[in-house]
């Protein structure tokens, strides 16, 4: 006879080698009866799966229980999907966890990413006009170097456009959300957020607006009360059809209907244009110009648009020089209209001058400038010219360039207007870094050589005396002509306490003029025919140009009634939507929705039930 223990233990050790390792699972699952053989998972691949399972146990057992998971777990279909937060809820997918088996039951299909809206493909389309009006909208307010070109662009081309839709919108969402009541918890969440951001846009698009409402006020009176002694002493009668207001806030809207770009192609109908070298300059040998500078010429040239409808004989000139950091751009690039200056009976001209990338300092582009003048003087007769009505106008280095030769050349010019242009470089050298102009943004000392526009522009000569002898400032005296500077207060590129010096030493020194300071706008903010800045400055451009103001310049600002009228409206759709918003709060109170993190015993797992 066998002994019974012995046969007991061989019995065991047969079992044991059987038996496959278990896992936490396996520990609480009851043992087999006495005498009933134990068998592999395998054989009982015919029985109905357990719910879908994740765990967060690590070693072998974690292993063994994330295979499973892999080859069970079934993404569930859109339809049925759930949106989980993960700015308040765990990341893990809610469910029941059993803390004997560490296993998570799921009482419902969730999203077990991290998102905090899902929304049907249907609404796709939604999504991606949101984002369009969202990143339009942060741009309208990003005042920095590397985007004001872009600030301009969407504030005075993309917001007129992308305003009434984002009403429209809203309206719509605000529709939808009523009469559903916020049952539907999906759909809720997403018209929720959808019109928190549109209404976000609407502000953002007309603040710019709101914030110059008092500029566009008082500008007509402003005019009148700056040049007394000026407008009294031109003889010449107003322009045909004058802008009648400063600021029309249907003409914004309509903005794409006139819409120009940097070039201002005027049509044949109305202008003779002329192109003429009227310079050859000495090469310096230097070729360090980008692709937006013109390519390198001996010769400079001029472009002369002449009306053919000239009211009145001879014409007066509007002496133009364009912008581009002293290294980009050329003669016909402007942000505001010639045509509408053309179709008034103004003839304009715009000339080249020497660029610092090809080694020219600014006392050598002054000079080009000064020569482009007397060229002109000699064709007065030929092209019908009225020189004795001559206005300078330029843009940024432009205003700069043309600032500085009017108040040096002893009355050549009955007016200036400055757009922008830095006339301080003194007090330039001052600024923090970012408000130093460079192609690409940004600037570096003047003492950093060639990478410094300072440097360039002085010659080399980095000293107080010759940032005084290219500043314009420098130069006011009590016969310099009356002036206007346009700028805007955000300016990132050239600071708006430039402009304000200048003026400051123009009061001191008795000349008529007028700084206008153009609220929330960067630089270049004349790009967009319609814009707010684009409307002000043809209005305020034209009475200096016909030295008076224009019939019915009575202080009428119905133009910007309208503007008003959005606010407004803008208001009262913030006050629906905040009386649904509560109405949504009490309904999630009422269905009860809620998360409830715990955690095991040593493991770390996550209860989350959603009931």
């Amino acid at each position: 006879m066998s002994d019974p223990e012995s046969e007991t233990g061989e019995d065991l050790v047969e079992i044991a080698e059987d038996e496959p390792k278990r896992t936490r699972h396996d520990a609480v699952t009851a043992p087999a009866p006495p005498g009933k053989k134990k068998h592999h998972k395998k054989h009982h691949s015919h029985q109905k799966k357990k719910p879908k399972e994740s765990t967060t146990r690590e070693g072998t057992e974690g292993s063994n229980n994330t295979e499973s998971t892999e080859e069970e777990y079934e993404e569930p279909s859109a339809a049925s999907l759930e949106c989980v937060c993960c700015a308040k809820k765990p990341k893990l997918p809610p469910g029941k966890l059993d803390p004997a088996t560490a296993q998570i039951t799921y009482t419902k299909s969730v999203w077990s990413r991290c998102c905090c809206c899902l929304f049907p493909t249907k609404r796709a389309l939604e999504v991606f006009l949101m984002t369009l009006l969202v990143v339009n909208a942060v741009t309208c307010v990003m005042y920095t170097v590397p985007s004001f070109f872009a600030v301009a662009v969407a504030q005075n081309i993309l917001a007129p456009t992308f305003l009434p839709v984002t009403l429209l919108y809203v309206i719509v969402l605000l529709g939808i959300m009523t009469r559903a009541k916020l049952t539907e918890m999906p759909q809720s969440r997403f018209n929720v957020v959808m019109t928190c951001l549109s209404l976000t846009c609407i502000i953002f698009y007309i603040s710019p607006l709101m914030a110059n409402h008092a500029v566009v006020s008082v500008l007509p009176s402003n005019l009148e009360s700056s040049f007394p002694s000026y407008f009294s002493s031109q003889a010449t009668p107003p322009p045909p059809s004058p802008q009648a207001q400063p600021f029309s806030f249907v003409d914004w809207l309509k903005n794409w209907e006139r819409f120009r770009g940097l070039t201002p192609n005027p049509s044949s109908d109305i202008v003779n244009m002329t192109t003429l070298p009227y310079k050859t300059v000495v090469d310096h040998g230097i070729r360090e110009c980008t692709s937006m500078s013109r390519e390198w010429d001996p010769e400079l040239f001029m472009q002369v648009y002449r009306p053919k409808n000239i009211t009145n004989h001879p014409s007066p000139v509007i002496f133009h020089v364009h912008g581009g950091g002293w290294k980009v751009g050329d003669m016909s690039w402007t942000g505001w209209s010639f045509t509408y200056f053309l179709e008034r009976g103004y003839t304009i001209v715009s000339s080249q001058y020497s660029f610092a990338c090809y080694g020219y300092n600014g006392q050598e582009m002054r000079d080009d400038l000064e020569d482009a003048f007397e060229f002109l003087a000699t064709k007065e007769e030929e092209w019908d010219l009225d020189m004795s009505r001559v206005t300078a106008v330029g843009e940024s280095a432009g205003g700069h360039l043309v600032t500085w030769l009017a108040y040096t050349m002893g009355g050549a010019f009955n007016a200036v207007y400055n757009v922008y242009g830095p006339a301080n470089f003194e007090l330039w050298e001052t600024i923090p870094y970012r408000h130093r102009l460079k192609p690409g943004g940004g600037d570096m000392p003047c003492d950093t050589g060639r990478l410094s526009t300072l440097y360039d522009l002085t010659g080399a000569n980095c000293t107080k005396a010759a940032y005084r002898s290219i500043s314009a400032s420098n130069f006011v005296t009590a016969s310099t002509p009356p002036t206007i500077t346009i700028h805007g207060a955000q300016d990132s590129l050239v600071p708006i306490v430039l402009s304000e010096d200048l003026h400051e030493r123009l009061d001191d020194a008795g000349v008529e003029n007028l700084l206008l300071k153009i609220e929330a706008v960067d630089h270049v903010m004349d790009y967009g025919y319609n814009g707010l800045p684009g409307q002000l400055l043809r209005y305020s451009f034209e009475r200096l140009l016909a030295g008076g103001m224009a019939e019915g310049d009575d202080g009428n600002h119905a133009g910007f009634v309208g503007v008003w009228l959005v606010f407004s409206l803008w208001l009262v759709l913030g006050i629906w939507f905040v009386s649904l918003f509560v109405q949504f709060g009490e309904v999630l109170k009422r269905r009860g929705e809620s998360s409830n993190v715990e955690t095991g015993d040593g493991a770390g797992a996550v209860q989350m039930n959603i009931v």
